[in-house]
């Protein structure tokens, strides 16, 4: 059996396919997820289902508003049967699908349905879905000598292609984050030319990076 690994902003998924997916939750709902299977939402904006992205960057954004260190994704696999594309609000089978037979309901990125813009995926049978593991939130760590650090919140897990586009709206939230660790790796770098011993300015940068929030 092959897993599809297409761009998700390129194309949708294939009837009679499978493949990886993501789905973002607190902990504590993984744990019981992983004991007990998925089940389905009882309604959203596709219905009945559970709710999966193929797009790594749009689980882990999940629980929305949720603590991040609180959050996790699991990792999925999908055999998604018969697939309808939902690209607009008030389509006329948004929210009954399954009821014409089909078993996967896909919405295209930027379509308009999510504020994201990203892709998302509702499948009405817990039983397509496979569990394969859960990713851990990661935090900021430094890429070597010299270099500044960067976050590495998932990144490890993303797919080949790169999803981060610098010029992408919808990437805002990680720009700003971006640039306060700028901000923030120069002051360091300025703190270590001073006159401070380097015992006092190591001890101090530890402290700063626990202190800082991770983007």
């Amino acid at each position: 059996m092959s897993i599809e690994r297409s761009q998700v902003d390129c194309e949708g998924p294939k009837d009679g396919k499978t493949y990886v997916m993501y789905h973002g939750t607190t902990r504590a709902n993984a744990r019981s997820i992983q004991s007990s299977g998925f089940r389905q939402s009882s309604n959203g904006m596709l219905g009945r289902g559970v709710y999966l992205s193929r797009d790594l960057k749009k689980a882990s954004r999940y629980p929305i508003g949720h603590p991040e260190h609180d959050r996790v994704v699991i990792k999925v696999q999908v055999n998604v049967g018969k697939v309808i594309t939902i690209n607009r609000q008030n389509h006329p089978l948004q929210k009954t699908w399954h009821d014409r037979g089909y078993d996967t309901a896909w919405v295209p990125p930027k379509c308009g349905m999510v504020t994201s813009g990203l892709e998302e995926d509702c499948v009405w049978d817990p039983k397509q879905i496979t569990i394969l593991e859960t990713i851990e939130p990661k935090s900021v760590r430094d890429t070597g000598a010299g270099s500044r650090p960067i976050s590495t919140y998932y990144l490890a897990d993303l797919p080949e292609h790169n999803y981060y586009d610098s010029n992408d709206p919808d990437d805002d939230f990680l720009n700003e984050g971006l640039r306060k660790l700028d901000i923030f790796w120069d002051e360091l770098q300025a703190r270590k030319t001073s006159g401070r011993s380097k015992r006092s300015h190591d001890h101090q940068d530890y402290q700063d990076y626990q202190d800082y929030p991770c983007y």
